[in-house]
């Protein structure tokens, strides 16, 4: 299923399956004058002719390599007139699925998604152009090590990706590096913007300035209070029970895969990475 709305000259596409919307993991993928920003998840692929039945796509760009996010590329390769996807260079060779580089997401993700096939890619270039607009492109790593989120200055609309998802999520998955992330948005803060579009379909219009200083204050504080209560001998998940509470279905849904703990963990690894631990449960399928 894919819903459309219109935000300007900006239109947002939510990308969802049945599975997706029961665990609230929709995306959200957006286009703007011939230029689509991410393909969204396999699992829609049936959808996706009708949806842009009508639409001219010159321009595909993957803000990072995840399944959810480069899913449909084959399609619009092959029937629009985008001859690859543009990525950051190390999302390359895991989109083009080369066996030293790419493996299949967890279980649980694909579960949802559906695994990608396989699809061309070109290194992102400092700038991409439409025929009305031209839009910066920052490296943001954190999320993965090649997202990237792209600014359009001249309009102040910033695209994040992965990158902010909500002012306080504290689920990440197991590989995100959460001190990564805080450098990213601080790095992104010091941009000029006016409206910012999230893949999680969050868009904000008039408080996108405040709600990145509001995310980067949140982690800074849960940063030095975790590193804080780390140094006192304080076990993980203890220090997650304490200022985060209790993991939400989706520790034991994915094995903890997506998790609390890995929050508090990355932010552990950052500055001591030989006594961080992770873990990763068991193999499962979801419902």
């Amino acid at each position: 299923m894919i819903s459309i709305s219109k935000h300007g000259p900006v239109t947002s596409l939510t990308m969802s399956s049945e599975a997706s919307r029961a665990l609230n993991l929709d995306v959200n993928c957006y286009y703007v004058d011939g230029l689509l920003i991410d393909s969204g998840p396999r699992s829609v692929a049936a959808d996706i002719p009708r949806a842009f039945e009508n639409v001219s796509v010159d321009t595909l760009v993957n803000t990072h390599s995840h399944e959810d996010h480069v899913g449909n590329n084959s399609y619009f390769i092959a029937n629009k007139n985008c001859n690859w996807a543009w990525a950051h260079e190390l999302a390359i060779p895991i989109i083009e699925q080369e066996p030293e580089f790419y493996t299949p997401a967890p279980y649980y993700r694909l579960d949802v998604h559906k695994e990608p096939a396989k699809s061309s890619a070109k290194p992102i270039t400092e700038e991409v152009l439409t025929n009305n607009y031209r839009f910066e492109i920052i490296h943001t790593p954190g999320h993965t090590p090649d997202h990237i989120v792209l600014l359009e200055p001249d309009h102040g609309w910033l695209f994040t990706g992965d990158l902010f998802l909500a002012v306080k999520n504290t689920l990440i998955l197991l590989g995100e590096d959460p001190q990564a992330s805080l450098d990213s948005l601080k790095q992104v803060a010091r941009q000029d913007f006016e409206k910012l579009f999230c893949c999680s379909g969050l868009i904000l219009e008039k408080e996108a300035k405040n709600a990145f200083n509001a995310k980067i204050d949140y982690l800074e504080n849960l940063r030095f209070q975790a590193l804080k209560l780390f140094e006192s001998g304080h076990a993980p998940e203890s220090i997650r029970d304490q200022l985060l509470g209790e993991e939400s279905f989706f520790y034991d849904l994915t094995g903890g895969g997506f998790s609390k703990l890995n929050t508090i963990n990355g932010f552990i690894k950052s500055k001591y990475p030989l006594l961080a631990t992770t873990e990763y449960k068991s193999s499962k399928t979801l419902p």
